[in-house]
């Protein structure tokens, strides 16, 4: 093999190498795109919902929020000393 061939061979090598990690990187950011846009819609949801209960009855969902905000901390405590 001539010198001019090797080249030629490695530069292809390394353009394909480019081009796979190029379509990784579109693959995972597409994931991720995918990911953001699901939270968005569960997000919208949620506060549509939330924002219909409040107007029913606001100091029973106050009192329920503050429950499971106690509960969070709790559990978030718990794997906290867990993973001590």
């Amino acid at each position: 093999m001539t010198e001019q061939t090797s080249n030629a061979i490695l530069s292809s090598a390394i353009i394909i190498n480019e081009i796979r990690r190029c379509q990784r990187m579109t693959k995972n950011t597409m994931s991720i795109v995918k990911g953001v846009g699901a939270v968005m819609a569960v997000g919208a949801v949620a506060g549509y919902m939330g924002n219909k209960i409040m107007k029913k009855n606001p100091k029973q969902v106050k009192r329920k929020a503050s429950q499971a905000l106690q509960a969070m901390g709790e559990i978030v405590n718990d794997v906290s000393y867990i993973l001590k």
